[in-house]
């Protein structure tokens, strides 16, 4: 089964002008969307064809798994084992934890990633079972080659 955010179900993506910036926001809470199984696929954010990726923000509650970041062709692209266990947020720049620095960089994509050949979504996939009072908050900064209306 895959999980999908209300971002993803509504598709909602305004109309934008080549190099103008949207941010796409993904919101998960345990309380309204439910249990997910480890493993299992969260679909985050809708992502349009010819989008640049700038960032990707994630901020989270604390939970001992590790989560991937990534879209349908690489589900760690972004991120191979983000540990969760103390609350924190992360950018492909850095983050913090509980207080802490963070240094842990993308995996194997990078900022300026073009998702030139369709849509997709960026993706988390838990390490563990998600259950108790958990939250997760994703937003993806990008722009469009070109622009884009309605898709």
């Amino acid at each position: 089964m895959t999980v999908r955010s209300e971002q993803v179900i509504s598709g909602i993506a305004p109309d934008r002008a080549n190099g103008q910036v949207q941010c796409a926001w993904g919101h998960f809470t345990y309380a309204d969307d439910g249990a997910v199984a480890a493993a299992e696929v969260m679909q985050m954010v809708q992502i349009p064809k010819n989008a640049r990726i700038i960032d990707i923000l994630i901020s989270w509650s604390a939970l001992a798994i590790t989560i991937g970041v990534g879209d349908g062709n690489d589900t760690t692209g972004w991120y191979s084992a983000l540990d969760l266990t103390n609350a924190g947020q992360m950018s492909l720049f850095g983050g913090v934890a509980n207080g802490a620095e963070i240094d842990e960089g993308p995996n194997n994509y990078q900022p300026g990633k073009v998702y030139s050949s369709a849509a997709d979504t960026i993706d988390v996939i838990p390490s563990g079972a998600i259950g108790a009072t958990f939250t997760l908050d994703v937003c993806v900064m990008y722009d469009v080659r070109g622009g884009f209306s309605d898709y």
